[in-house]
């Protein structure tokens, strides 16, 4: 059921999701050829300068509009659909609570990756323009080319890391907007107040977490949190710790965050 959930909740979205995208491709693009342009000796005149100017107020609004996008599948989304009137018949599902908030915190992660790729991808045609076509394929097959297995495994398990810090994120969020339906008045404002607090209660763990490591662990230890981990074998060692560290506290964050959300959905709702 949870599949279907998923399915429901992708479906939701995904064709504002998908015009978004290629519109911030599409102006990518655009830019970039613009910038070949203005390379060449084309006159200037009112016409060209707006031609240059389009393409990139067209980008900017297209980020404006994923800003928005991602608001809307985040916050929105949960709010409406469990905190909201759409909440009367969500809740009323032969669905567990769990299978709810899982089904919208995948498909927040996946369209908040998507577009984390696609930003990535609309700089491309960027570099392209600005380096030319050979040349900057030709360091791409340089980067692709040098990259050995311990460089590999460093690149996926970090990839592994921030697909979970933005389920963390996106958790968070949900924990707060949870903790705001608490009340019948001021949900958004004690939500943002709950938010703000639990990133200021993360910071402090965190800051007492080093504090402790430092002392505590051994010098050697300590002196490789600013090591290459491409140096040496030793140096791959300390850094496989570091990751595999900060890998159990964000899954830890995205249990107790789960936690709180499905507890409070299913023993304090307060639908209005």
């Amino acid at each position: 059921m949870t599949s279907k959930l998923l399915k429901y909740e992708l479906k939701s979205s995904y064709q504002y999701m998908l015009i978004v995208w290629a519109a911030m491709i599409v102006a990518s693009i655009g830019i970039s050829l613009t910038v070949g342009m203005q390379d060449s000796a084309m006159e200037s005149t009112f016409i060209t300068n707006l031609i240059y100017v389009i393409p990139y107020l067209l980008y900017f609004a297209a980020a404006c509009a994923l800003g928005v996008a991602m608001i809307f599948v985040i916050v929105i989304r949960f709010y409406k659909g469990l905190l909201g009137d759409e909440g009367y018949l969500m809740h009323t599902l032969p669905v567990r609570e769990w299978q709810l908030v899982v089904s919208r915190a995948l498909a927040a992660t996946i369209y908040t990756v998507g577009s984390i790729l696609v930003v990535f991808i609309s700089i491309v045609p960027f570099l392209i323009a600005a380096n030319g076509f050979s040349e900057f394929f030709s360091v791409i097959g340089e980067v692709l080319g040098s990259i050995s297995f311990k460089i590999f495994i460093i690149i996926v398990e970090v990839l592994i890391l921030v697909i979970f810090s933005v389920l963390k994120s996106v958790y968070q969020v949900y924990a707060a907007l949870a903790i705001g339906q608490l009340v019948d008045k001021y949900r958004i404002l004690l939500a943002v107040g709950a938010y703000i607090g639990i990133s200021v209660a993360l910071t402090i763990i965190a800051s007492v977490g080093i504090t402790l490591g430092d002392l505590i662990l051994s010098d050697e230890f300590m002196s490789h949190w600013s090591i290459n981990p491409f140096e040496s074998q030793h140096e791959f060692f300390y850094f496989q710790i570091l990751l595999f560290f900060a890998f159990v506290v964000t899954v830890a964050q995205v249990i107790v965050f789960h936690i709180v959300t499905e507890r409070i959905l299913t023993k304090k709702l307060n639908l209005l």
